[in-house]
């Protein structure tokens, strides 16, 4: 027959493996070193009650999943509220009418609600009625790309370039003249 001393220390030895079990279990879902999950599970071994409490204190609010989960919606909120204009492909908000870049149409009005109505739309998403296609967007503007400045080395080899194949040599000293005065403007 058992002892109520033997219950208790069954009772106390369940006690002590459930905790120890549990913190790893939770260790393992919520920290991915396994270097800290071995620290938390042997804290928990060892100090029973005060490891499983300071455990319970320290250990991070969120789940690996759970985290993983946030960061995927967060980028999915984050992707569908910025989008790129199809104009210039440039940085617009979702409420946006016009692209403040180039100014493309990025939506017009329902001719039934008036509201506004995203050019790839068939239909109004306030009142279902069809909406007309619309023609393509024009192509976007081509921006001219400034070239980088030139040091002096360079500037007066492409003179001398220039002059080499029009085959003129008196050109050259008007060349370089003229080489020079560039660079020294651009100081």
């Amino acid at each position: 027959m058992i002892t109520i001393l033997e219950f208790f220390l069954l009772f106390f030895a369940a006690c002590w493996l459930a905790a120890t079990v549990w913190v790893f279990n939770d260790a393992r879902s919520r920290l991915a070193d396994p270097w800290l999950i071995g620290v938390a599970t042997t804290a928990a071994a060892l100090f029973f009650v005060g490891g499983v409490i300071v455990y319970a204190l320290a250990r991070p609010t969120e789940t690996i999943a759970e985290e993983r989960e946030r960061v995927l919606a967060t980028r999915l909120v984050e992707s569908v509220a910025t989008r790129g204009c199809p104009g210039c492909d440039g940085h617009v908000l979702p409420e946006f009418a016009v692209c403040p870049h180039c100014g493309v149409r990025l939506k017009v009005p329902c001719p039934e609600c008036e509201r506004p109505s995203d050019l790839r739309w068939r239909y109004c998403a306030t009142c279902a009625h069809p909406l007309r296609p619309h023609p393509p967007l024009p192509p976007a503007p081509v921006t001219r790309v400034r070239p980088p400045r030139r040091g002096v080395g360079e500037i007066r080899a492409r003179a001398l370039q220039q002059v080499r194949r029009l085959g003129d040599r008196s050109v050259a000293p008007q060349a370089l003249r003229w080489a020079r005065i560039q660079v020294t403007s651009r100081r």
